[in-house]
């Protein structure tokens, strides 16, 4: 079904507003408290990472956790897959 436009293209784009029904623009924007502009956010100082600390000292061993734990389960996953490929090799030996 085709909708059927009975108003010329002029007389559609006449219809609209200037500004939108919902702007902002008029100051009805809430700001939180500590809202900071853009240079103050440069200005800024940022945390750096201090390997001394006891977070730091955390983080690092949580690192080599999950690093040790990848190798082992890629270890893992090789044996399985060449425990595979010799059983079939095994087992198309056995059928010949």
């Amino acid at each position: 079904m085709a909708t059927k436009y009975t108003k010329s293209f002029q007389e559609y784009c006449k219809q609209w507003e200037d500004a939108a029904a919902n702007s902002v623009a008029s100051g009805g924007v809430a700001m939180p408290a500590d809202a900071m502009g853009k240079k103050a956010l440069l200005k800024r100082k940022k945390k750096v990472y201090d390997g001394r600390t006891k977070e730091g000292k955390k983080f690092v061993e949580r690192i080599l956790a999950r690093r040790t734990a990848r190798e082992a389960a890629k270890k893992t996953d090789q044996l399985v897959h060449k425990f595979i490929h010799w059983t079939k090799v095994y087992n198309t030996n056995i059928l010949r």
